[in-house]
């Protein structure tokens, strides 16, 4: 069946290219206008326009201004978190002191051991 209906679909565009059908579709576009560009000097245009940029900037500001209280916070946490870690490096530093003071634990093979006994006697 899906073999049938896809050399169908194949026949149906070999014709549509070999008899040339158009197939207008035109969705939505029932009155269709050219678009018109206003005047570009008017003042009131300008105004608007003028007035619309101000009010996006006025938002833009006060997302930055927001974003800067946040950066603030992110410097205070980064601050936090390097005196954390010269803290743990400095705790890590005094352990490694501290075991390297320690003489290291004396190991010896039992050959060893006999031919000390041996040299002792």
């Amino acid at each position: 069946m899906l073999i049938y209906l896809t050399i169908g679909f194949f026949i149906f565009l070999l014709c549509t290219m070999y008899f040339n059908i158009n197939i207008n579709m035109v969705e939505g576009l029932e009155n269709y206008k050219d678009y018109s560009d206003c005047e570009k000097n008017d003042p009131a245009i300008l105004s608007q326009t003028n007035a619309a940029n101000i009010i996006y900037l006025k938002e833009r500001m006060d997302e930055l201004t927001k974003l800067n209280g946040r950066v603030g916070n992110l410097e205070d946490s980064v601050d936090d978190i390097n005196a954390k870690l010269a803290d743990y490096n400095s705790q890590q530093t005094q352990y490694d002191d501290e075991l390297n003071k320690t003489p290291p634990p004396n190991i010896q093979d039992e050959d060893q051991e006999q031919e000390q006994d041996e040299e002792e006697q």
